[in-house]
């Protein structure tokens, strides 16, 4: 688990910097890996959020995907990074309606997380249920923890 570092929450619920950070976070990792568009962010303004967590036998990737269709969704492995693509459809608009506020965002977005060497990338699977895509990378069996046994003399 050395790879991941937790972050502690404090106990009402999330710290008001843990937005900024995570933006911080996607801006200069996209920066850096030179896929992500400033521009396309300022104008769109969104992505989804993504936990990322370890078990015994597998990292486990948690995004929120509310509204938009799984068929809409492409998740892949290249190297050492998982991607996960899509695109929220905006609803059509009636001509008799006039709108007052919109909060809500859509488009395309991309979110690449790094996967650590311990994944088997041949064994992962993914699942969207109630606007949650959860995606499973099992590790490798040599690299999830071994019981050993000790001899008493």
């Amino acid at each position: 688990m050395s790879w991941l570092t937790p972050w502690k929450r404090e106990s009402g619920g999330v710290h008001p910097l843990v937005s900024l950070q995570d933006e911080m976070n996607r801006l200069f990792d996209g920066l850096w890996r030179g896929d992500y568009d400033v521009s396309d962010v300022l104008r769109r303004g969104w992505a989804p959020a993504l936990d990322v967590s370890e078990t015994e036998d597998a990292v486990v990737v948690t995004a929120e995907v509310p509204g938009i269709d799984p068929k809409d969704l492409d998740v892949s492995v290249t190297g050492g990074l998982l991607t996960v693509k899509g695109e929220k459809r905006e609803e059509k608009e009636e001509n008799d309606k006039r709108v007052h506020r919109v909060e809500r965002c859509y488009g395309s977005f991309t979110r690449t997380v790094d996967i650590p060497d311990v994944v088997d990338t041949t064994d992962i699977s993914a699942e969207c249920k109630d606007g949650i895509l959860t995606i499973r990378l099992k590790k490798k069996p040599e690299a999830q923890a071994k019981q050993v046994k000790i001899d008493i003399k």
